[in-house]
């Protein structure tokens, strides 16, 4: 089974981009920002392209108030992957989501493997 694995692109790449689209290229870093923004994520390979689709940290909207009352996290759709992770009380929790309409093409060379390192 083919691991998956998350990347991280350059800054210097995220620049570039916002010279030709400010608005949908977020900052990863700057004014109101307390942390710089990782632009961590996973990368598709369509007809030999690479594109890059950054994860999102979760948002009011990714819930919805379930038929008992509790806030419950929304189905994942076409657009929207939701990461998630069940607790061992058997408890869900979102950890992120991979925003497929967000997606940017990136060249190789301003790919970085993001390591990850497990512990238990």
């Amino acid at each position: 089974m083919e691991s998956l694995k998350l990347y991280t692109i350059s800054d210097a790449y995220i620049s570039y981009l916002r010279e030709f689209s400010p608005k949908t290229i977020l900052r990863s870093e700057g004014e109101g920002y307390v942390t710089s923004r990782k632009y961590l994520g996973v990368v598709y390979e369509i007809n030999c392209y690479q594109y890059f689709a950054p994860f999102s940290s979760p948002k009011d909207s990714d819930y919805f108030l379930g038929k008992n009352g509790k806030k419950e996290i929304r189905r994942s759709i076409i657009p929207i992957i939701r990461m998630t992770e069940t607790f061992s009380n058997g408890e869900k929790g979102l950890l992120a989501t991979i925003k497929l309409n967000n997606m940017i093409p990136v060249p190789v060379s301003e790919l970085e493997e993001y390591d990850i390192v497990l512990t238990s």
